[in-house]
């Protein structure tokens, strides 16, 4: 991505998208990647999984599934 053409991704806006990625029942993207989300301790987001319990996410990237 060049620098000059990056337009910034709103965070309130990557929260709402990131809720309705997880609220859609979809497993893969139509290539086939899965959404793997890393866990850790360093500069988090924190998410609620589906099971209501709080995990502590530092990295999001799609994988070949």
């Amino acid at each position: 991505m060049a620098k000059g053409k990056f337009r910034e991704y709103d965070a309130d806006q990557f929260a709402v998208d990131f809720w309705r990625y997880f609220t859609s029942g979809v497993s893969c993207t139509s290539e086939g990647d899965i959404l793997r989300l890393n866990a850790g301790r360093n500069n988090a987001l924190w998410v609620i999984d589906a099971s209501g319990e709080k995990r502590r996410i530092t990295s999001l990237l799609f994988q070949r599934g």
